[in-house]
């Protein structure tokens, strides 16, 4: 018995209930509930931070879909064949339609005649260049007018097998307008310009032309003599009215050239004999060299082809610069002035023009400036002449020079595209 007691003292605990008063056995509880908590407030922040986050995401899709709608410019996706995905309302507007009339529709339907073509050839760039391509087209109005529009596009997934093209349509026409306007502008200072070339040689013009009138009445006056006498001279009657007839030719070459010069150019587009357009120019300057006791010669090459052009705007700009070198020489005391007209075939087929004087040449101030607008050496120039007509030259897809002679002199010159040579009569 004192044995089975003494274990039992020796193992107090055995068989004994726990303490539920021991502030210890609560601690595993409580932690697991503080940690509940905790990820619950965590998990609270969380959601609110989600919210706060689709709250901004929603508030910048709207506003990136006002800024879309509202855009100055037409969006429009389309797809490799040209069928409308989406649009702003932008483009809806310039397209006439509700948008959600628009989607799916071919976009060619809404361009005017023979642009459909045009379009699907721009897509195919856009495919091939991988970056942004730029053409014009014409939107085509629901009560027949065309609205010309700019037409940019992107892809915006080149690596996929059906990729979407990113369209941007730029409404051009205020642009268009102010063009056309500024080329109604140039047309009138361009023929103003030619006005005042005329004006500037007028008396010399109208001297030229009183020759050939008063040859004219001479020759008339002896045929009419010859024929009237009691034996008529046919023969010397004849050869009167030969001379008669040339003066004639000549007199009214002259007021062709004039009249040429004075008339509305537009944008005429000729075959162009440029060694024709040297005789003529030099038929209207030739009594203005005259009076400067300036010779005018010419070297005008043999089988030079034709070119295509304006007549009258090319022979503006030969009269410009012959008057130029006419009048380079003044003040410079030089014994025989001369001022060369040279026409020639440049190496890769184009056509040059050069007028060549021997006056001294020029400052280098004047040779950097000479082509800019409003510049000019003369006190009553404007300084429009040459800028004109490097205006015209560009037009003709040519350009203008001017090239200092270290012997002292000016060469100013033009050139201007040769004739396109046919690639089936190349193959022949």
């Amino acid at each position: 018995m004192s044995y089975s007691m003494t274990a039992e003292n020796e193992n107090p605990s055995h068989g004994a209930t726990p303490d539920s008063s021991d502030p210890g056995s609560e601690r595993p509880d409580s932690q697991r509930q503080g940690s509940l908590l905790a990820y619950q407030r965590e998990l609270e922040l969380q959601n609110a931070v989600l919210h706060e986050t689709q709250e901004a995401l929603e508030a910048a899709r709207n506003r990136y879909m006002d800024l879309y709608d509202s855009a100055p410019v037409g969006f429009v996706t389309l797809s490799p064949n040209g069928l409308i995905r989406e649009a702003n309302l932008t483009a809806a507007e310039m397209l006439g339609k509700d948008r959600r009339n628009l989607l799916g529709r071919p976009l060619t339907a809404f361009l005017a005649h023979g642009h459909s073509s045009r379009l699907f050839n721009h897509l195919r760039r856009v495919a091939g260049a991988g970056s942004r391509v730029t053409t014009e087209m014409h939107l085509r109005g629901l009560s027949g007018e065309t609205l010309p529009v700019r037409v940019d596009t992107t892809l915006s997934e080149p690596q996929e097998s059906s990729p979407t093209y990113l369209t941007t349509l730029t409404d051009i026409s205020e642009q268009k307008r102010l063009e056309a306007e500024n080329r109604r502008h140039y047309r009138e200072l361009e023929q103003l310009s030619r006005a005042a070339l005329v004006g500037e040689i007028a008396s010399t013009l109208a001297h030229d032309l009183n020759q050939p009138l008063a040859a004219i009445n001479n020759y008339a006056a002896a045929a009419q003599n010859d024929l009237s006498a009691s034996r008529s001279n046919h023969e010397r009657a004849r050869e009167a009215i030969a001379k008669l007839t040339e003066q004639v030719g000549y007199a009214g070459d002259l007021i062709r050239s004039v009249r040429e010069m004075l008339r509305p150019s537009d944008s005429i587009q000729e075959t162009i004999d440029l060694n024709r357009v040297i005789e003529d120019s030099r038929r209207l300057v030739k009594k203005f060299a005259e009076e400067h006791q300036t010779a005018l010669c010419m070297e005008l090459a043999e089988d030079l082809p034709p070119v295509t052009g304006n007549a009258t705007q090319l022979k503006q700009v030969v009269v410009n610069l012959a008057i130029n070198a006419v009048e380079a020489y003044e003040g410079t005391g030089a014994k025989r002035p001369e001022v060369r007209f040279r026409t020639s075939r440049g190496l890769s087929g184009e056509i040059l023009v050069e007028v060549t004087d021997q006056a001294g040449g020029m400052d280098e101030e004047t040779r950097e400036n000479l082509f800019k607008p409003f510049y000019s050496t003369k006190s009553e120039g404007l300084g429009m002449g040459l800028a004109i007509c490097r205006t015209i030259v560009e037009s003709h897809g040519g350009s203008l020079w001017a090239v200092l002679h270290e012997q002292g002199g000016t060469t100013m010159g033009f050139k201007v595209p040769g004739p396109k040579e046919d690639p089936d009569a190349a193959a022949d």
